[in-house]
């Protein structure tokens, strides 16, 4: 027999349940699988607030550390002369103090607003971090801003880092031939998403730090179209590819269904991004005037732009734009994924409980059943063995015949998601019953 919730189960206790705690998804603020357009929701977690307080730095402080290097990349003060190379200047370690988790950040040189620059050209001493000393920041729900809750399509809310969009740039000129490169190969322009070390960041380092293990299963790879972002320049086009993370594309942010503006020049308060504390010492340009912009930030798009050696991004008042190059460092980060809604939801708890129902009665089964908020589920119910009892929609249980039969409650989800529980109904007589079986010695059954 199916039921819908809406249904009143007879003697059913209903528990309302915001988030299942056996479930690892760090998913909260307004839960995904309730999201509309334009609604924020928590997934994941990474390094965004600076510590302040002075006992939690000492403490901090004592902490033993195992230094990573974040292999970074400088140059020679020229921008594209592809002699950019990585080093161990900058460095980080993770710690978990206290029920917290915390990253520690350390660099005995600034880090280049550019990777072919030298460390004379940064935005890190403007941002008022200093050489060699220690900064901890604290991991802290990563903020999505849902655009299209029908393919769980999301973008960070906020610019959690700073990376190039590719790490070298080589400029090649000679005869009729200038174009920039992403090595003196001069096999890949330098702004082809596919082969990027924005991308692969994404897909590894910020994947690997932001996301459990579950929550990546929960993520969907998505068929990312790497075109330019002039349908006239499409000898910038890079191959499509599938991805788990990836930045929004050019066209993406024009997109008015998601929320954009459709014309790139207009100031879009949707495209304006705050940063993190974190991504602000990573080395972001960020715009400090006094006015309505203060603490925005310049951010990455896919899209190839509008020569081989640039790629779009937005600016901080919003405007779309295609000539960022491909080697700036002080361009921020938004990560967008699309997400598994069925595999983010908890399942709806049932727990039966064993009952003893007198031959032709009918008992309510005991059933207490928790439910998700905001989820739609059905409930149906099976008897083993209709001949000791039968079970209708609504859970209540009728005795059939003298003995004992299993009835199993099946809660089914709008999403799909099934949960069960089985319990033990046990037939029994009353004592006049009893009496009549007895006196006729089970020839006429009663």
């Amino acid at each position: 027999m199916i039921n819908n919730r809406h249904t009143k189960f007879i003697s059913v206790l209903l528990v309302s349940l915001i988030f299942v705690s056996v479930f690892s998804f760090s998913v909260s603020a307004k839960d995904v699988w309730n999201c509309s357009k334009g609604d924020i929701f928590e997934f994941g977690s990474y390094p965004q607030t600076k510590v302040e307080d002075a006992q939690l730095l000492l403490k901090l402080n004592s902490c033993e550390l195992n230094w990573i290097s974040y292999d970074y990349y400088s140059g020679t003060g020229k921008w594209y002369d592809g002699k950019m190379e990585s080093s161990d200047f900058m460095k980080y370690a993770d710690v978990d103090f206290d029920g917290n988790k915390y990253r520690a950040v350390v660099f005995s040189q600034f880090r280049p607003y550019c990777t072919g620059l030298t460390s004379e050209s940064s935005y890190q001493d403007d941002n008022g971090y200093k050489e060699n000393t220690v900064y901890w920041f604290s991991y802290e729900p990563l903020r999505w801003r849902m655009l299209d809750a029908s393919e769980g399509f999301a973008v960070c809310e906020s610019i959690i880092d700073a990376q190039a969009y590719h790490n070298t740039l080589y400029y090649y000129s000679q005869d009729d031939t200038r174009e920039y490169y992403q090595d003196d190969s001069c096999l890949v322009f330098a702004n082809n998403y596919k082969e990027s070390s924005i991308r692969e960041w994404l897909n590894n380092d910020f994947s690997n730090t932001a996301f459990s293990e579950n929550e990546r299963k929960a993520i969907k790879a998505t068929d990312c179209d790497n075109s330019s972002w002039n349908p006239n320049y499409t000898e910038f086009n890079g191959g499509n590819t599938q991805d788990k993370v990836f930045l929004l594309s050019y066209n993406d942010v024009l997109n008015a269904s998601y929320g954009f503006d459709s014309d790139r020049t207009k100031v879009d308060i949707f495209r304006q991004a705050k940063t993190t504390d974190y991504a602000v010492c990573q080395g972001l340009n960020v715009h400090n005037s006094d006015d309505e912009y203060s603490g925005n930030a310049w951010w990455w798009l896919r899209s190839p732009g509008s020569y081989s050696g640039s790629s779009c991004g937005v600016n901080f008042d919003g405007n779309a734009s295609h000539y960022y190059n491909t080697n700036y460092v002080l361009n921020g980060i938004r990560p967008a994924l699309k997400l598994d809604i069925k595999a983010l939801v908890p399942k709806t708890q049932v727990k039966a409980e064993n009952i003893v129902v007198y031959y032709k009665n009918t008992n309510a089964l005991e059933t207490e059943i928790k439910e998700i908020e905001g989820v739609d589920y059905t409930a149906e119910y099976l008897s083993s063995d209709e001949k000791v009892a039968i079970v209708d929609e609504n859970g209540n249980v009728t005795a059939k015949g003298r003995g004992t039969a299993e009835i199993t409650c099946i809660l089914t989800d709008e999403y799909g998601n099934v949960t069960e529980d089985t319990c033990t109904v046990e037939v029994k007589l009353f004592w006049w019953q009893w009496i009549i079986y007895i006196v006729l010695f089970g020839w006429i059954w009663y």
